[in-house]
Parts: C-alpha cells; structure tokens; sequence
C-alpha cells in the first residue's frame, strides 16, 4: 500500500468515527462542526464534534444532564447522610440508652441520615436541574455552521 492510499484511508477511518459518513476515496464528507481540541488531542485530520445538530439532540442532551445532575447528587447526599446520621445514632443510642449501646442507634441513625441527605442533597440539585433543563429546551435552537472536510491530503 502507497503513503497516499494509506493517509486516504487513515482520514476516512478517523472521519466515520468522528461520525462523518463518507465513502475513503471520495473528496467530499457530510457536515460537521468542530470544536478546538485540546493540545494533546490534535492531530492532523482529527475533527471532534461535541454540539447538537439538531434540536431534538439538544434536548435529549439537557435531559441525560438533567439526570446525570440529580443522580450524582442523590447518590452523595445518601451516602453521606448514612454516614453522619451512623455516628449520630452511635453517639445518641449510647447516651440514651447506655445498657444497649451503640449498635441500635447506629441502625437507626444510618437510615434516617440516609433519607435526609437524599432529600437534602438531591431536592435543591433537582430544582436548580430542572430550571436548567427548562430554560434549554425553551431557547430558541442555532444549528452550527458547517463545514466540509476533504478526504484527501493537501498538495
């Protein structure tokens, strides 16, 4: 295989995974928009496409955000609530009541701090989420400008 046959081929590959549909050979590919790569990403004939084309895409990505946000956040909240209402209920079982100790408390303790620091971390997050999400499905969409990216080295 020639350098050329073989540059032509590197290009197409990258390019169809980039998401560009194009045929290795032709001079000609589908639209895309790119975004400036980082230093270490760059490389010659690499495009990366990260926004929306379209509306609906722009929609679905606020939405998988929206839950990405609220799942972090629930997920944290409980795990620490867990913990501090663990050592809580240690703390107040064994003052409380001394001749059980600290094992019921700890009990106790972990699954009512497991409740409030899901609803406590997870309510405010799920209200600024949803505000997020309200105000990008309700502005108005601008496709990007395209641009074509040949196939073939330049001369």
């Amino acid at each position: 295989m020639n350098l050329r046959k073989a540059f032509v081929s590197a290009v197409a590959t990258i390019a169809c995974t980039a998401g560009i549909v194009a045929a290795a050979g032709e001079a000609s590919a589908a639209p895309a928009t790119p975004t400036k790569p980082s230093a270490a990403a760059q490389a010659p004939g690499r495009v990366q496409v990260d926004q929306p084309l379209t509306r609906a895409e722009r929609d679905q990505q606020a939405l998988n955000q929206l839950g990405s946000s609220v799942s972090t956040a629930v997920s944290i909240g409980a795990l620490a609530g867990t913990g501090v209402g663990a050592v809580a209920g240690c703390i107040i079982g064994g003052i409380i009541i001394p001749a059980v100790g600290c094992i019921p408390g700890v009990i106790t303790g972990a699954g009512f701090g497991g409740i409030v620091g899901t609803i406590g971390a997870g309510g405010p997050t799920l209200a600024g989420a949803v505000d997020q999400y309200i105000k990008t499905i309700n502005s108005p969409f601008t496709p990007p400008k395209s641009i074509t990216i040949p196939l073939t080295p330049a001369r």
